[in-house]
């Protein structure tokens, strides 16, 4: 069964959702059970029991819950290092590298809401590497209902999604959620991926003209915050240029493109660029 498919979805969010947290009551009365026990062998009093007994047998209890707290946090631990493996081959683009670290990291709690959505946004670009936009607009859509992840994640969601609108050509959804982003405050480092988005619906809807006005600030920001992934915003920007005879300027566009991010997969990541890859010189060595 494909784990992008709507049941499959619905099962990892269930399956990492933490349990609720217990009361703080049961580690006071295990305090107070240990303190029962050693107070009254430190006043010399062995009540009733083998002189030994009194000490070792909570001293045991004792750290038998440390091991466990001890065995917790570093499974714990293991469990983000592995997430964040797989963010790391997301933003690489080394898909199976990235599902082999993720998946098998969906079937049990994670306990840090920020690893849960760092691990369900990889996911989503996961499925939409597939071309699977509707299961990505579906995992962006629970992060948002649910609140799972910080401001930061959860701005990141919404324009993720957005994107993800607008390729499945849901058009009219994309556009509106898309205006309402470009007016929210949000770092600098987000705003070059709204950018990045609007520049994407402007080419995919034949707006050349909108999709270069504001150049020089839209280029800042990608060279900025995108690093190489600003090679596909320079791509698009070539497109635009090429479809208004402005050659020159498309074959440099392009040419500071592919020396970012290869041609292959600049077409395989965005079809409509392939006039352009026929039409202009691509940079021999790419990053």
């Amino acid at each position: 069964m494909s784990p992008y498919d709507d049941a499959a979805i619905d099962r990892a969010f269930e399956a990492t959702t933490p349990p609720q947290r217990r009361s703080h009551r049961w580690y006071f009365l295990i305090g107070l059970s240990l303190a029962a026990l050693f107070i009254p062998a430190l006043r010399g009093d062995d009540l009733g029991l083998p002189r030994g007994s009194v000490i070792i047998v909570p001293s045991i209890i004792a750290f038998s819950i440390m091991s466990i707290v001890a065995a917790i946090t570093r499974r714990r631990r293991r469990r983000r290092a592995e997430i964040v493996t797989a963010w790391d081959a997301v933003q690489l683009e080394d898909w199976q590298a990235a599902e082999s670290a993720l998946l098998p990291n969906l079937a049990t709690p994670i306990h840090s809401p920020i690893d849960r959505c760092q691990a369900f946004i990889a996911l989503a670009a996961l499925a939409e590497q597939r071309r699977n936009y509707d299961a990505a607009i579906r995992i962006y859509q629970q992060l948002l209902i649910d609140r799972i992840g910080d401001p930061v994640q959860l701005q990141h969601a919404q324009i993720s999604m957005t994107t993800a609108k607008i390729r499945n050509e849901e058009l009219t959804d994309g556009l509106q959620m898309l205006d309402r982003l470009e007016r929210f405050e949000m770092p600098q480092a987000l705003k070059a991926f709204v950018a990045w988005t609007r520049l994407y619906q402007r080419v995919f809807m034949g707006q050349f003209e909108d999709a270069v006005a504001g150049l020089a600030e839209a280029r800042a920001l990608f060279r900025r915050f995108l690093s190489t992934k600003a090679g596909y915003a320079y791509a698009l920007i070539a497109t635009a240029m090429h479809h208004l005879a402005r050659h020159d300027v498309a074959a440099r566009y392009w040419l500071d493109a592919t020396t970012l991010v290869s041609s292959q997969r600049l077409i395989q990541e965005y079809p409509l660029l392939a006039p352009v890859a026929g039409t202009y010189p691509a940079a021999e060595h790419p990053l």
